[in-house]
């Protein structure tokens, strides 16, 4: 049998799946912080079949330099020549997680949205998708009339700034718990993802708890989700936080970008927690001062296809593999 090797490899879970014939099928999930490596379980996922890969496409949630990775948020990594010797005709390629997300785009359907703002039917034109998990993802997919092409980017780690006196001391809270995350010296710039990711949330929490002289009662992202609605002032007001800053950044990517096309959020947080996509994250979106109302004419979706990193990996292998 001809087969190719497609994996979506983020911060928590590495997927792998066979593709024939344009169809995905056999996922398989390992856990991406296991102590066994990211070959070693390629390897064992091969093993089940008759046949090495005639390709391999990674799509991988860390910067890609001198064709190796190491992930942002797991302590695993893996090199391509590696990957080579496992296909058949040793072409293997790995990309940007959110490269393989634009890539998704390509394909995306009315069937796979929800739409939060703008027009129902999907149209063409360059697209943006956005998507807190484990980490944050950003990725751009470039309308060229008879094709596309996907932009690598990591968007998670721009800058974000507070909106208020209360958000500058949790800025200033957060910057003390996790400085690894701040951008610059003497301000109070962090990284996106500080906030806008199930690693960044516990943090942000402890820092909203400090500010309001509350005490942390809850250590994880799925704790804190548990406990939103229930009148728990704090993690109400860190998901709320979360909400705006999301809307702020989508909203200055769209423009950036020009994304005529359409936004896209999706990633493991919003797909568990569609609520976050409320009323605070639309008008953060559409705040862009003199811009406001070019913002207001982007088409909003939520992304409910939770394969998209394997969908964007499968629409990729044509385009990476040569």
């Amino acid at each position: 049998m001809h087969w190719d090797l497609i994996a979506d490899i983020g911060g928590t879970n590495a997927r792998f799946a066979s593709v024939v014939d344009g169809t995905i099928s056999k996922i398989k999930t390992y856990s991406s912080k296991g102590d066994h490596g990211l070959l070693e379980a390629m390897e064992g996922y091969i093993n089940g079949f008759d046949t090495k890969p005639q390709r391999i496409v990674l799509a991988v949630a860390g910067y890609i330099e001198n064709d190796e990775v190491h992930l942002t948020n797991a302590k695993n990594g893996i090199k391509i020549s590696n990957v080579k010797k496992l296909s058949q005709t040793g072409t293997a390629s790995l990309i940007n997680d959110f490269e393989a997300a634009a890539w998704a785009l390509a394909t995306v359907a009315n069937g796979d949205v929800k739409c939060l703002q703008g027009k129902p039917e999907l149209t063409k034109g360059d697209r943006l998708i956005i998507g807190p998990g484990t980490g944050l993802g950003v990725g751009t997919l470039i309308d060229c009339g008879d094709r596309y092409i996907a932009i690598p980017s990591e968007g998670g780690h721009a800058g974000i700034s507070p909106h208020s006196e209360f958000e500058v001391e949790v800025f200033t809270q957060l910057a003390k718990i996790w400085p690894d995350v701040v951008i610059g010296t003497g301000g109070l710039r962090l990284e996106a993802e500080a906030f806008l990711s199930g690693t960044g949330m516990p943090h942000l929490y402890e820092a909203v708890c400090k500010v309001m002289g509350q005490e942390c009662l809850y250590e994880t992202t799925a704790q804190l989700f548990a406990a939103h609605g229930k009148e728990e002032v704090a993690v109400d007001t860190t998901t709320s936080l979360i909400s705006s800053h999301l809307g702020t950044l989508a909203g200055d990517m769209a423009l950036t970008m020009s994304a005529d096309g359409g936004v896209f959020i999706s990633g493991g947080v919003v797909l568990k927690n569609p609520w976050l996509l409320n009323e605070d994250f639309l008008s953060a979106f559409n705040n862009g001062g003199r811009f406001t109302d070019t913002r207001k004419k982007y088409s909003v979706y939520l992304y409910t296809n939770e394969q998209f990193g394997l969908s964007g990996a499968a629409n990729a292998l044509q385009h990476k593999t040569d």
